[in-house]
């Protein structure tokens, strides 16, 4: 593809990002909202720091406390140098800039790595042309979260494999992977895995033949030079190299276990405890629900026979083989040790490093299937592409807008979705100012980065289990008020069914569904 054809495909790419993202005024979920807080207070000097906790796996002590225990830094960072260049820009709005520039420069890259693979300019231009409709993907890459800077990464980690199949005497590249992988794993807590991928590309025997130890050793260089600095800091805020809350979830027997407090009692014990029923039970439900994911949003459907085809076509391609280990380890990690956030968004966020691989293989493996055509049926294979393709892209066009609307837009345009929650923080901070809440008051609520960045306060989750265990977090880091939501930990129901006074908490109100106590510290 030339020059020409990857700017065109960038242009057209952060068009439609573009109009999108005008739909978006705020991060809009929990993890994009910790991203842009943690950005903001890395471009404000307060380094890697937080005022809130969102959960407690890694026994936090007091506030402020050491940031990034659970999620890596990369997509902060990359929030803080948005924050850094356009300072007169909302916060939001800079916050994301970064990702969405990485967001359309995914297309291109595509359309690049595709023509590496298949050395046709069609299946190129058809493979970039279904990145810029990504359906499932669309609302999550115009916001301050990890998708775009992983899509981006793995586009760039497969085009070195590619690359080095060919430049036997290349010491760059090799070193370069190993950064690749680093900043896989600077993006992703599971990026780990990209560091054992980049060094199965030397060892396999089928792998990068002739360029074996040395290939070994620059990866692993590279991969210290992102990655050395950042397990330093770990060691000297957790005693850990790796962050300790992402590894408290393996003991996890439900979903809402990943806000108990204290986390102390995430243990292997406790989940042996549970019962080798229910166990097995989960990741049988993991499988599931993860091969869904698999099929409706990596294979978008339609897409997945093509898909299959494209990879066996390519099965004895180093990027194909590793790729496909690739995946299913990160399933066979987000089933059987991480079934429960596997489930709830793990695996699809995971899954965005190959995503743009499965759009090259969608593009070739639709080639071989036009093949065929040709020599069972006689198509005429230019009408046929033509045909397909398009019939595919629109196909994709529909279900991104129909996706998109159901995410984001909802039934009102002028007050979409995905910006009610943040709304509604705020009316929530403008009632407990009318408390006499001080500046320094501390909150308890579902999304304690998405209460602070509406109302600049300070916030920790509402824990998993009974009353009881909110009170105990509530004395242990000094809540005032507790912000009691329809989505709520089933320990209280009651209370929130029932609001009233109870045992340490005095009831004051009632907004928009979501109930108002002060809690009493007891002194």
């Amino acid at each position: 593809m030339t020059i020409k054809h990857l700017l065109g495909l960038f242009g057209i790419s952060l068009a439609v990002l573009l109009f999108t993202a005008s739909f978006q005024s705020v991060p809009g979920y929990m993890d994009a909202d910790y991203h842009l807080y943690l950005g903001e207070r890395l471009a404000n000097g307060d380094g890697f720091s937080e005022d809130l906790l969102w959960n407690y796996l890694d026994s936090p002590q007091d506030l402020p406390h050491a940031s990034h225990s659970y999620w890596p830094p990369l997509t902060s960072i990359l929030t803080a140098i948005g924050l850094w260049i356009f300072p007169q820009l909302e916060a939001f709005s800079a916050g994301r800039s970064a990702t969405l520039l990485l967001s359309a420069a995914i297309s291109p890259l595509t359309g690049w790595l595709a023509f590496e693979l298949s050395r046709k300019k069609g299946t190129s231009l058809f493979a970039a042309l279904l990145a810029i409709v990504p359906i499932y993907y669309l609302p999550f890459l115009t916001t301050t979260d990890s998708f775009s800077p992983s899509m981006i990464l793995g586009l760039i980690f497969f085009l070195f494999i590619v690359r080095i199949e060919s430049h036997n005497e290349s010491k760059f590249l090799p070193l370069a992977l190993g950064i690749t992988a680093g900043l896989l794993h600077l993006a992703r807590a599971e990026g780990l895995l990209w560091l054992m991928i980049a060094f199965l590309a030397f060892i396999l025997p089928k792998s990068l033949k002739g360029k074996g130890k040395a290939g070994l050793f620059l990866v692993a260089v590279g991969y210290s030079v992102v990655m050395l600095p950042w397990f330093v800091r770990n060691l000297a805020q957790f005693s850990s190299l790796l962050a300790p809350g992402a590894l408290k979830t393996l003991w996890l027997a439900s979903y809402d276990e990943l806000f108990s407090f204290p986390a102390s009692s995430l243990n292997m014990e406790n989940w042996l405890a549970s019962g080798w029923q229910r166990i097995v039970a989960a990741r049988g439900w993991a499988f599931g629900q993860n091969a869904v994911t698999a099929v409706a949003v990596q294979g978008e459907i339609f897409l997945a026979p093509l898909v299959i085809m494209g990879a066996w076509n390519l099965r004895r391609r180093p990027a194909l083989y590793l790729a496909a280990i690739a995946w299913l380890l990160l399933f066979v990690a987000m089933t059987v040790f991480f079934p429960f956030t596997g489930v709830r968004g793990g695996f699809f966020h995971a899954g965005a490093v190959l995503q743009p691989l499965i759009w090259v293989l969608a593009a070739i493996g639709l080639n071989l299937f036009v093949d065929w055509g040709v020599g069972k049926r006689n198509w005429n294979k230019p009408s046929a592409l033509g045909i397909f393709r398009g019939a595919a892209l629109f196909y994709g066009i529909v279900l991104s807008v129909f996706i998109f609307r159901q995410r984001v837009i909802g039934s009102d345009l002028t007050d979409p979705n995905w910006n009610q929650a943040s709304t509604h923080y705020q009316v929530l901070g403008k009632e407990l100012g009318s408390f006499d809440v001080v500046e320094n008051t501390l909150v308890m609520v579902n999304n304690p980065p998405g209460f602070s960045l509406a109302t600049n306060g300070s916030a920790i989750v509402i824990p998993d289990g009974e009353l009881s265990s909110s009170l105990a977090a509530a004395q242990a880091f000094g809540a005032d008020y507790l912000l009691l939501e329809s989505n709520h930990p089933q320990g209280l129901d009651q209370i929130y069914e029932t609001p009233e006074n109870a045992e340490g908490m005095l009831y004051l109100t009632t907004i928009d569904g979501t109930h108002i106590f002060q809690i009493d510290s007891g002194d």
